[in-house]
């Protein structure tokens, strides 16, 4: 466990689920809640009363996946993936989680529409030729490309 999808998108994902009565909803509402979770500083919340009273710095996972997420704020903390300190942001960004979930899931029963995630240039490049609709059609994910692959624009069409 823990090398694959971050435990608190599951989580939500598996919410937005029982909330929605489309599956047009479905992937809208969990689209924008990952993409979201990839290219947004976190962990953001604050607890009044924090496990560990300690600093948590904040970083921006570019991936959906707990490894990577993990390793990447590890990189920009110090701090080991079995620490304290990691325990603690896991908690804060797990509640910065559900509240954008539920954020997501208020605004949709209001009839707000969700606005359309918007992809990194280097994804958006990508996906021109590696989805469904395109020539290659290897590929349906819809995360940040770079943060497994290195993509040189300026050699791949």
């Amino acid at each position: 466990m823990g090398c694959s999808l971050c435990g608190a998108l599951n989580g939500s994902a598996a919410l937005i689920g029982l909330f929605t009565e489309t599956d047009e909803d479905l992937r809208i509402l969990i689209d924008e809640l990952f993409l979201w979770y990839e290219q947004t500083e976190l962990p953001a919340y604050l607890p009044k009363k924090p496990t560990y009273n300690i600093d948590i710095p904040k970083s921006i996972s570019a991936s959906v996946l707990c490894h990577v997420s993990v390793t990447k704020w590890c990189t920009v903390s110090g701090h080991k993936a079995f620490s304290d300190p990691k325990k603690e942001r896991c908690k804060r960004l797990s509640a910065d989680t559900a509240r954008k979930t539920v954020e997501l899931l208020n605004a949709r029963i209001v009839g707000r529409t969700s606005v359309t995630p918007q992809f990194s240039k280097e994804t958006k490049q990508c996906r021109l030729c590696h989805t469904r609709a395109s020539e290659v059609q290897d590929f349906s994910g819809k995360m940040i490309c770079t943060s497994c692959h290195s993509v040189d624009l300026d050699k791949h069409p």
